[in-house]
């Protein structure tokens, strides 16, 4: 039997120690991840929602009143002189939508290229204030999205794929030079992300 060196119990703990740390962090940012993604598409609710109305003040106001009534601190209202520089404000995403209300009826302007989310926050918002007013409700989607992309989900997965691989990057360069200098520790993922930016 081989006799035990000296220290080797002391040696394992601080060898695995750097491992174990990877381990517990890698996990804590999985659970982080999975509660912000699923409270963020569980039941989502507005909030600060930038939205135009086109229309007189007394409308404007009417509008403001009903929507902050049913759901306060949703919405964040913009007044727009006419249709067109409400549309141009909404390509531009200065707002999300817009509430035309200078004719007969009603008519929403959205946009689902920026993601189906806000779109059915306005849609659902605008029916009822137009249900209690007794004007039909218009919805027209002026930016849609491309037809390669019906779900307008291609910006969120452009960012999960860039932001996983980054951080396994950088976990990869801590555990590869924690005994490095520190400007080796800095350069190793910043040369990672250097390199998944080139075309």
């Amino acid at each position: 039997m081989a006799a035990r060196r000296p220290g080797d119990g002391r040696r394992y703990p601080a060898r695995y120690r750097a491992f174990a740390g990877f381990i517990v962090a890698s996990a804590a940012f999985v659970a982080i991840f999975v509660a912000l993604t699923l409270s963020a598409f569980h039941k989502p609710t507005p909030h600060d929602l930038p939205v135009g109305i086109v229309g007189s003040a007394a409308v404007t106001r009417q509008v403001e009143h009903a929507l902050d009534s049913a759901a306060p601190g949703a919405f964040r209202f913009r007044s727009y002189h006419s249709e067109a520089s409400a549309t141009t404000a909404i390509a531009q995403r200065e707002v999300d939508g817009a509430l035309v209300a200078s004719g007969a009826n009603l008519r929403l302007l959205v946009t689902q290229a920026g993601g189906t989310g806000p779109e059915q926050a306005l849609s659902g918002a605008f029916a009822a204030v137009a249900a209690r007013s007794g004007r039909p409700l218009i919805v027209s989607d002026v930016v849609p999205p491309r037809a390669s992309d019906s779900q307008a989900l291609s910006s969120w997965f452009v960012v999960l794929s860039v932001l996983i691989p980054s951080l396994a990057a950088g976990s990869a360069s801590a555990l590869a030079f924690r005994r490095a200098r520190r400007a080796w520790s800095v350069a190793a993922p910043v040369a990672a992300c250097v390199r998944r930016r080139r075309p």
